[in-house]
């Protein structure tokens, strides 16, 4: 049998279905604004580079509230942060997902 080679995108959709997960945090994407990037069945927030490398995205199941949050950064700072705000019940989760 031939092997068959799949993307690390696809890699990624069937690793969050295998495992059933909910939320997931990915840095070095090397992803810009000319990239379109989702998975089905998840929320995708990212925050790309300006020029090559770096960049990060967080992934949501749908279903579950999230919305992005507003992140500053004082000084010079060079990170990548991406926030999200996730509620589940009455329970309010802050999540970042930063490169630096």
């Amino acid at each position: 049998m031939p092997k068959v080679s799949i993307t690390k995108k696809q890699a990624l959709a069937l690793r969050l279905a295998e495992e059933e997960i909910d939320v997931v945090c990915i840095q070095e994407t090397h992803l810009n604004a000319q990239h379109r990037f989702w998975i089905r069945g998840y929320q995708t927030f990212r925050l790309d580079r300006e020029g090559h490398k770096g960049g990060v995205f967080t992934l949501v199941r749908n279903g579950i509230p999230a919305k992005q949050t507003e992140v500053t950064t004082k000084g010079t700072s060079t990170a990548e942060i991406v926030g999200i705000l996730i509620t589940c019940d009455e329970i309010q989760i802050l999540l970042y997902n930063l490169y630096c």
